[in-house]
């Protein structure tokens, strides 16, 4: 198989081409070091809601997504301080973090 030249070939007063190719070029390098860092695929794990205040212990790093039920105000706890977040739907999380949900009907907890 044919490689492509690692430089293109463009004709006389093409170089703002050249510099869009340079830039495009760098660009993708940053897309592929991106992507090689990243070594495990995602993971959604449904989460069991218990009786409320439901509180969530992160099992690993991610998300936290909170969707539906009628959710009365939710709350971020790491190392014992608690902030209180009021109703979102999404927390970002570190393992070892808790998520505290209150709710009249409970929500669907998913960790992404």
């Amino acid at each position: 198989m044919k490689k492509l030249p690692v430089e293109p070939r463009l004709p006389p007063g093409m170089g703002a081409m050249l510099r869009i190719n340079e830039l495009f070029r760098a660009f993708a390098l940053a897309v592929n070091e991106l992507i090689d860092r990243v070594s495990t695929p995602l993971s959604v794990s449904a989460v069991t809601v218990g009786a409320s205040p439901f509180d969530y212990e992160a099992s690993r790093d991610g998300f936290v997504s909170i969707v539906g039920g009628v959710v009365s105000a939710v709350a971020y706890v790491r190392q014992g301080v608690s902030t209180s977040l009021g109703v979102v739907a999404v927390v970002p999380v570190k393992k070892g973090d808790t998520v505290r949900i209150t709710y009249t009907v409970a929500p669907a907890v998913t960790l992404i």
